[in-house]
Formats: structure tokens, C-alpha cells, sequence
């Protein structure tokens, strides 16, 4: 998990799935939910620089920017 401002972000490593939720004072929503990896196992954690977000896997790595 990262938090970024108001979002919250999570990648579900064993089904390969990135969810963006907004965050605020009544509760969470989700923004975005989609599939970015093989299903796997991740060892490292989730790192955002210069408005980009880096997901690596053993096999892969998956930089997405998050607007």
C-alpha cells in the first residue's frame, strides 16, 4: 500500500491487480481497478517518483503515472 495525497493505492500481487481508492472524511471509493501484472509474487515495495508509479515483480516491472 501507498498513500499519494488522497488516494490510497494497492496492488493485490496475487491476482496481478492495481486499485486506486480516493480517500476522505466520508469514507473510500475506488478510482481505478485494473490488471498490470501475471499474477505473482511481489519483494519489493510500490515506489512513486517524478508523478510515476513503479510496480516490479520478479519478471517485471510496470511504471504507470497516476494523474
Amino acid at each position: 500500500m501507498l498513500a499519494l495525497g488522497e488516494w490510497l493505492v494497492f496492488v493485490n500481487d496475487r491476482a496481478g491487480l492495481l486499485k486506486v481508492l480516493s480517500v476522505g472524511r466520508d469514507g473510500a471509493t475506488t478510482v481505478r481497478c485494473q490488471a498490470i501484472l501475471k499474477p505473482t509474487r511481489m519483494e519489493t515495495p510500490l515506489t512513486f517518483a517524478r508523478g510515476m508509479l513503479y510496480v516490479r515483480a520478479p519478471e517485471e516491472l510496470v511504471a504507470l503515472r497516476l494523474e
